[in-house]
């Protein structure tokens, strides 16, 4: 073994087919150099391709939003919900009520999850300490009921 370098000298930059030389340097016990080989390794490619596929958002099959896959800015896909307020039972007088809701929103009820026929609703306060208190057809006493917010 003689006294020298080994490797590149000089940066190196990895285009596509550049070949560069890594040193493997073995040593003993004592920290004296035994061996000198090399690894070579080389960039077979330096262009990627990047597809841009569509990707769709669906809810219940009905398309919500779109975006590339390769899109420079975010996308956002709002997808709403039922939101469904707490249960309720029907009393022996045929009647279901609903306290604290909010009277800017419409309301399905729904008893034993069926849509169920109102005969008639009354309300009290207002705002969102509306209480709605309902009666039925269709619905027997002791029906748990909950009502979907239409929003």
């Amino acid at each position: 073994m003689t006294a020298g370098s080994a490797g590149p000298t000089a940066n190196v930059t990895g285009t596509e087919g550049t070949t560069i030389s890594i040193p493997r340097i073995t040593v003993d016990t004592y920290g004296r150099v035994t061996g000198l080989t090399s690894y070579t390794l080389t960039n077979k490619n330096s262009t990627y391709t990047v597809n841009n596929g569509t990707l769709t958002i669906q809810q219940n099959g009905s398309s919500k939003a779109t975006f590339t896959a390769n899109q420079s800015g975010n996308s956002t896909a709002n997808i709403i919900t039922d939101t469904w307020t707490s249960t309720a039972t029907v009393s022996s007088s045929g009647t279901v009520a609903f306290s604290g809701l909010d009277d800017s929103y419409g309301y399905d009820l729904y008893c034993q999850n069926k849509l169920i026929s109102i005969k008639s609703v009354a309300k009290s306060g207002s705002g969102t300490s509306t209480t709605l208190t309902y009666t039925l057809s269709g619905a027997a006493s002791g029906d748990v009921c909950k009502l979907r917010i239409l929003k």
